[in-house]
């Protein structure tokens, strides 16, 4: 995915520099235009929107004449919040002025005031923008910034009814997989083995107390209980992408032991793990499988047949293109 807040930003100040100087000044100018969009399409040909014309409500700033609009201020805080969504806090609203070294809405529009000082600057200093360096760099945003529009403006409009949804679901029944929560004796020799088991069977103590005492495994002081859910290792990738929490696995021969203990408090047979160790078992809980219900997958089935159907429209893109590749050349790229 392209970068949105750096093709964003950029682009926004490459606009900004069109409005304050003439167009011949610029890389994408017919003075440059030969060596950068060479043997493109028309359509390819150094693109750049349009100034937009604010209204002088809308405004909150001017540098040299050039507008900083509401919306400017509007598309930064988008790319903020965005930003903190990524490491996982939650965006507070801004106040308008903050003490010094607080963020602020005044704080935003002086970052965009500099953005368009420096803007300005690039464009007065002709030769660096109408290098090949240049030319090669915006041709890259151009092209990223497009592409994310295009699929900005695309997405919403593709339709997905709630017969597709429905035919989907039906289909494959999104579930929760089984998972089950266990406590765990691990002891040396298979001898002592049958001792644990008899005592459980008998009655005469309980299987985390007997854990505490003799179990040998990293789960004793919790009375054997393994933490977290433990699910079959070919159900974890889904499990964890369904209940978005990490879950627990267990090597094949105990897995298999473990899950075949069919009650709450039920005991497994003793078996032999990799550790060369032998482990019984006792069933705290199961979650059996169960299918979701519709009302709780139907925007996730939603955005997924969105992301078909783009998926979907860039093939057709494709297919119409004329498209030539050169892997043997990506041996010389720089990395």
């Amino acid at each position: 995915m392209v970068d949105l807040i750096g093709v964003r930003r950029l682009a926004a100040a490459a606009a900004c520099a069109l409005a304050v100087a003439g167009c011949d000044n610029l890389p994408w100018s017919s003075k440059a235009e030969e060596s950068v969009s060479a043997g493109l399409p028309t359509a390819q040909q150094a693109v750049i929107p349009p100034r937009p014309v604010e209204l002088p409500q809308e405004i909150v700033a001017k540098v040299n004449g050039a507008a900083i609009s509401r919306t400017d201020v509007s598309i930064r805080l988008e790319e903020l919040k965005d930003l903190l969504a990524s490491t996982g806090q939650e965006w507070t609203p801004l106040p308008v002025q903050a003490s010094e070294g607080q963020p602020s809405l005044a704080g935003v529009l002086e970052e965009l005031i500099q953005a368009e000082l420096i803007s300005q600057d690039a464009v007065a200093r002709k030769d660096a923008l109408q290098s090949l360096d240049t030319q090669r760099r915006w041709e890259y945003l151009r092209r990223g910034f497009l592409a994310q529009e295009w699929q900005r403006r695309y997405l919403p409009d593709l339709t997905v009814t709630a017969e597709d949804v429905k035919a989907f679901y039906d289909q494959f029944q999104p579930s929760i997989p089984e998972r089950i929560q266990l406590r765990r004796i691990t002891i040396a020799t298979e001898a002592d083995a049958k001792r644990v088991l008899t005592q459980l069977y008998s009655g005469t103590v309980e299987f985390a107390a007997l854990a505490q005492q003799i179990s040998i495994g990293l789960e004793a002081p919790n009375g054997g209980l393994i933490g977290g859910w433990i699910v079959r290792d070919a159900d974890r990738e889904l499990a964890e992408a369904v209940l978005k929490e990490p879950s627990t696995v267990l090597e094949p021969a105990l897995e298999a032991a473990a899950f075949a203990v069919d009650r709450d408090g039920g005991l497994s047979a003793d078996v032999k793990g990799p550790d060369n160790r032998i482990h019984i078992f006792q069933l705290v809980h199961r979650e059996p499988a169960r299918v979701r219900e519709l009302t709780e997958v139907s925007d996730q089935i939603t955005e997924l047949l969105k992301q078909e159907k783009l998926a979907a429209a860039i093939g057709r893109l494709q297919e119409s293109a004329t498209i030539e590749r050169f892997p043997d050349r990506l041996e010389s790229v720089m990395q």
